[in-house]
C-alpha cells in the first residue's frame, strides 16, 4: 500500500482523466513502515502498510535495531535494507535522545524528502507535548497514531 505525499498542491484523482495515473506515479512515495524504538530496542510505534504477521514485526524490528544500534553518530541517516524487508528497500532514521524515528521505504524514493518527513513528524509531536519524549509515546499513543496517520497522507 503506497502513501501518497506531495510538496506541490495536493493530487485530486478523477476517473475520466488517462493522465492522473501517471502523475500519481510522479507523487507517491512508498512508505512500507513507520517505526518508533527506544534505544533499547523497544517498539513504541509499529506502523506496517503491507501485512507483516506479529512475529515477523518482531524479528523486523530487531533487525532494524541491530543495524541502526552499530552505527556511529557521524554516519548518513541513510541505510540500504534490501537483507531486512526485501529488494528494493531503503530506510531512514532520525535519532533524537532516546528514541529513533525510522520510516522503511521504497528506494525509487528521494531519502532527503523522507528526512524531511520525518522532520515534519517530529515537530508535529513537538507541537503536541512541548518537547517530544519517549514517555509521551508510551502514555498517549492515541495520539501519537494520529499524528502517524496525518503526517505521511
Amino acid at each position: 500500500m503506497g502513501v501518497c505525499a506531495s510538496s506541490s498542491a495536493p493530487v485530486v484523482l478523477r476517473r475520466s482523466s488517462p493522465h492522473n495515473l501517471s502523475r500519481l506515479r510522479i507523487t507517491c512515495i512508498m512508505i512500507r513502515a513507520v517505526i518508533v524504538m527506544n534505544t533499547q530496542g523497544k517498539p513504541r510505534l509499529l506502523k506496517f502498510y503491507d501485512f507483516q504477521p506479529p512475529e515477523k514485526q518482531q524479528e523486523l524490528v530487531r533487525s532494524v535495531f541491530s543495524v541502526l544500534s552499530g552505527r556511529a553518530e557521524n554516519v548518513s541517516n541513510f541505510v540500504d535494507a534490501d537483507a531486512i524487508f526485501g529488494p528494493g528497500t531503503r530506510l531512514v532514521y532520525k535519532h533524537l535522545a532516546t528514541l529513533y524515528f525510522i520510516f522503511v521505504f521504497d528506494s525509487s524514493e528521494n531519502e532527503l524528502a523522507v528526512l524531511d518527513l520525518i522532520q515534519v513528524f517530529v515537530e508535529t509531536l513537538d507541537r503536541c507535548f512541548k518537547n517530544v519524549c519517549e514517555l509521551d509515546v508510551v502514555f498517549n499513543f492515541n495520539k501519537i497514531e494520529l499524528s502517524s496517520n496525518m503526517v505521511p497522507a
